[in-house]
C-alpha cells in the first residue's frame, strides 16, 4: 500500500511538471509565433525545392541604373540547400526570415515574411556582390 502511494505521488508530480512545461512552451510558442510562421515559410521551400506561388521577384540594378539580366529561375537547384542567413522583426509585429544559397556561380537569396505570407527571391551572379538581406527591403510591408 505504501509502495502505491509513491507510485501515485511520483505521478501525480510528473504530470504536474508536464503541464507546468506545456503552459511555459505554448508561452514561448505565443511570444515568437510570428519568427516561427516565417522559418517555417521558408524551410517549406526549401524541403520542396521550389519556388512557391507567393515569391515575388525582385529586378537589381548596378550603380549605373543599368539593368542586369533577368536569370531565369529555372536555373535554381540549390533550395534545398539553403541556409538561414537572418531572422528578426518586420515592420514591429511581424517577422522575417532570409534564406541564401549557392548554385555554381548564382547566389539565390529568398526571404519570407509572415505578413500575408509573401516572399521576395533574387537570383544574381556571385561577380555581382548583391548584398545580404536585399530581398528584406523588397517585401510586402504592412
Amino acid at each position: 500500500m505504501k509502495k502505491m502511494s509513491y507510485i501515485v505521488a511520483f505521478f501525480s508530480l510528473l504530470m504536474l511538471f508536464f503541464i507546468f512545461d506545456l503552459q511555459g512552451n505554448f508561452q514561448t510558442y505565443l511570444k515568437y509565433k510570428k519568427y516561427f510562421k516565417a522559418l517555417y515559410l521558408g524551410e517549406e521551400m526549401k524541403n520542396k525545392n521550389m519556388v512557391l506561388r507567393n515569391c515575388s521577384d525582385i529586378s537589381i540594378q548596378d550603380d549605373l541604373h543599368k539593368a542586369f539580366e533577368n536569370i531565369p529561375k529555372a536555373n535554381i537547384s540549390c533550395l534545398n540547400k539553403s541556409k538561414l542567413i537572418y531572422i528578426g522583426p518586420y515592420y514591429g509585429d511581424h517577422a522575417v526570415a532570409t534564406f541564401r544559397c549557392f548554385n555554381d556561380d548564382l547566389v539565390v537569396e529568398y526571404s519570407w515574411t509572415d505578413f500575408q505570407e509573401s516572399c521576395s527571391i533574387i537570383v544574381s551572379k556571385k561577380s555581382w556582390n548583391i548584398p545580404e538581406k536585399l530581398t528584406v527591403e523588397h517585401l510586402n510591408s504592412p
